[in-house]
């Protein structure tokens, strides 16, 4: 029985370092969330784009009839890299991606 107090004692003693471990945690945790919404927020921009530069190759090729498959998946292709491009070189891109992998390493 004295082990068990002793023991209860010691897992006392330790509570609150277990509790701040925790907050801490939760709180790098929560970092990382806010991080995540905001690389989606601009992957949802960078595809919001890409759609728009679609539109605008598929008017362009709409002369074309019938539209070719080649031609089509390539107006995809090239939209959606052109999109990713204007973003990627763009500070706001750079922090939110530094961001997430900070916050990422962090919480780990």
């Amino acid at each position: 029985f004295p082990v068990t107090i002793g023991q209860f004692q010691s897992y006392m003693q330790q509570w609150p370092t277990w509790q701040t471990q925790f907050q801490t945690g939760a709180q790098l945790w929560q970092n990382h969330q806010q991080a995540q919404q905001a690389a989606l927020q601009i992957m949802q921009k960078i595809g919001t784009r890409a759609i728009s530069l679609l539109n605008q190759r598929l008017e362009e090729l709409a002369a074309q009839q019938p539209l070719p498959h080649q031609a089509l998946y390539t107006a995809w292709v090239e939209s959606g890299e052109e999109a990713y491009a204007e973003f990627v070189s763009t500070e706001e891109y750079s922090k939110i991606t530094g961001d997430l992998i900070n916050s990422w390493l962090a919480w780990r």
